[in-house]
């Protein structure tokens, strides 16, 4: 019953500042700012923000006590702000450190199919991450640099203590671009006065986080100056690329993909196959269409996807009639 449970404890954010009034209600960043204020109390607890502490002592008459609780990082304020307890006698006092707001795992492409071979890669890559600040996985068109950076990344979500991914496909974007695209997709606001990169910086300062950025290959101009400004304004960040050529950074880590072993070519074509219903096909067959396609992934996940209509000699045949052998 109501008597028997736990008092209700509300937390309280309270922030000064202009606000529009429109038909459907009061409308401002002072407003949200509250909100990101208040999502970091406790129940019981009343914070205020240094606009609102001014005010209140600007006003005068009113006697309130305060516990300074430092710089506080907010929801999508880049730079942690001041924050304030109130302390009064019937208000309780023991409360834990504030909620902090951290990254959250980004949306990313999610796979259709298992992910076949180069478990060696992903573990080498994972390590590179825990000791380097930047590597990339370059490779040409279609050697699998982005499915094998959805792998890492899967693993490293598998790791209940990892790091946080933060994925940004920055295929279409221009060089000088990259640093609004980045903190678009992230939903990370630009601070007053400060640059979208600087921004970004101070936003994931602190924060174990893995910055993924895909297909630099249009805008690579424009990534390893964004690259080298995230590293050095966020010391605890580290990131990883997918680029057919390297950043050229200080200790970049560079894993160049080169095609499937003949073992993990055969694997994939057969797994690709069993898919669309086509089994029992000879290795040997199989192995010689993967050569004739250089066994890269792309090109043989298309061979196997039309096993269902064509015999492993008539993809052999065709590859020798179209030169690609």
């Amino acid at each position: 019953t109501w008597s028997a449970a736990e008092p209700i404890r509300v937390r309280m954010g309270v922030h000064t500042g202009g606000v529009v009034v429109r038909a459907e209600g009061p409308y401002g960043w002072a407003l949200t700012y509250g909100t990101r204020l208040t999502d970091i109390g406790h129940g019981g607890q009343i914070l205020l923000s240094r606009a609102a502490l001014d005010d209140i002592e600007a006003a005068g008459g009113v006697d309130v006590d305060v516990r300074d609780l430092g710089p506080q990082r907010l929801r999508d304020i880049a730079e942690p702000a001041p924050i304030y307890q109130v302390v009064a006698p019937d208000l309780p006092d023991d409360f834990r450190t504030p909620r902090h707001v951290t990254p959250t795992r980004s949306p990313r492409p999610e796979p259709r199919t298992s992910f076949v071979g180069r478990d060696a890669v992903v573990d080498a890559i994972i390590s590179d991450l825990a000791t380097a600040r930047c590597t990339t996985i370059t490779g040409v068109s279609g050697v699998g640099k982005t499915r094998l950076a959805l792998e890492v990344a899967s693993r490293l979500d598998g790791h209940g203590d990892g790091p946080v991914i933060l994925w940004t496909d920055l295929s279409g974007v221009e060089a000088d671009a990259i640093d609004v695209a980045v903190m678009t997709a992230h939903s990370i606001a630009t601070r007053p006065g400060r640059s979208p990169v600087d921004s970004l910086a101070d936003w994931l300062s602190g924060q174990r986080v893995v910055l993924v950025l895909d297909r630099c290959d249009e805008c690579l101009d424009g990534v390893a100056p964004f690259v080298d400004a995230v590293i050095d304004g966020a010391p605890s960040v580290t990131v990883l690329c997918t680029s057919q050529r390297l950043l050229g950074l200080p200790g970049e880590v560079a894993r160049r993909l080169a095609p499937l072993d003949i073992a993990e070519a055969v694997e994939l074509f057969t797994d690709r196959a069993h898919a669309v219903g086509v089994d029992g096909l000879d290795p040997s067959a199989v192995a010689e269409v993967c050569d004739r396609l250089d066994r890269m992934p792309f090109a043989i996940e298309i061979m196997a996807a039309g096993a269902v209509a064509a015999t492993l000699d008539d993809m052999v045949a065709a590859l020798a009639t179209d030169g690609l052998s």
